[in-house]
């Protein structure tokens, strides 16, 4: 019988030319794309910044020949924004009011709120009965809520969990001002 000759630790060559031209090929490709993507980063950023200049420019310039409004003008400036902040805190009021209301064993599928009536119709999905009147005491309980009614449920009988499918109308008020 003779003598195997095994040497399990022989070592081969570290890289192989054919390998090592495709990592330098690869590698200036690499370097060729950050390249052309630095370029045109850079020349959009000087394109936005000689926009900006030139918007600077007009609005010093213009800040100069602008007409002076009325008194009646500025008056409904004032209250164009102010009817902006109520509209905007009735929204806010809203949506924490609804997210504080949410629990585990109900999802939130949907809201329809109707800023000129301020109703809103919540669509939900709850795990069972107790869970759906759960959620509609805690929306009840909501100091920007009222008027908060079932308007309709019923068991998704598709799913195996038999969830419960709801839609509720609240009505939102503004914060008391004092």
């Amino acid at each position: 019988m003779r003598n195997l000759n095994l040497d399990f630790a022989a070592r081969k060559h570290a890289f192989s030319w054919p390998g090592m031209l495709l990592l330098i090929i690869a590698a200036a490709v690499t370097w060729w794309e950050i390249f052309g993507v630095y370029s045109d980063a850079q020349g959009e950023a000087d394109r936005l910044e000689a926009q900006v200049e030139r918007l600077e420019r007009r609005t010093s310039g213009a800040g100069e020949r602008a007409p002076r409004l009325d008194e009646r003008t500025v008056r409904e400036i004032r209250n164009a924004n102010e009817i902006i902040g109520k509209i905007t805190l009735r929204w806010e009021r809203l949506f924490k009011a609804v997210q504080s209301a949410g629990m585990p064993r109900v999802g939130l599928l949907g809201m329809a709120p109707d800023q000129k009536t301020g109703n809103v119709e919540i669509s939900a999905e709850a795990a069972d009965r107790e869970a759906m009147f759960d959620y509609l005491g805690r929306l009840e309980r909501q100091p920007a809520l009222r008027n908060v009614y079932l308007l309709s449920h019923q068991t998704n009988v598709q799913d195996p969990d038999r969830p419960l499918r709801f839609v509720v109308t609240a009505s939102w008020i503004e914060e008391q001002s004092n």
